[in-house]
């Protein structure tokens, strides 16, 4: 999501490093570097850039993405996929998290946060991107109550 803020010698950078999937706990800044073919405190930029304290924070974030559902999805896309597979493979994957959602789901978590709601004088909606149409809608119905 923070890649647009970067320049686009640190994007070819980041893509580049986001791209491998040879990086684990014990992969050397140095090494990430050359393989980047970029010094090591251009690694260490864009790491920072990204919202990450180092290099080794960094290094953690891609360990725990490569393992990730959504790395998962990614590698699983092919580029001989048909445009139905592809949609296929997205909706089973977008399936398989809402399932895993509501299997940790706290339901009285949820009822006691819609009787706040509920229960609130000022409501205040904020969404990004597609979620901002929603937001906008809430506060819509909510000027329309006041009148």
């Amino acid at each position: 999501m923070k890649l647009p803020t970067l320049t686009p010698l640190e994007t070819q950078v980041a893509a580049d490093i986001l791209a491998r999937r040879d990086i684990d706990e014990a992969t050397a800044l140095r090494d990430v570097a050359v393989g980047s073919g970029v010094s090591v405190a251009m690694v260490v930029k864009v790491a920072k850039k990204q919202g990450f304290a180092g290099f080794r924070e960094f290094r953690q974030g891609l360990v725990d993405y490569y393992r990730s559902d959504t790395a998962a999805l990614h590698a699983e896309i092919g580029a001989d996929d048909t445009s139905g597979q592809i949609v296929q493979k997205v909706f089973r994957t977008a399936m398989r998290a809402l399932e895993e959602t509501f299997a940790i789901l706290d339901l009285q978590a949820v009822d006691r946060a819609a009787d706040h709601l509920h229960r609130a004088r000022q409501r205040d909606f904020y969404g990004f991107g597609g979620s901002a149409q929603i937001a906008r809608r809430m506060r819509a119905v909510q000027a329309k109550r006041k009148l």
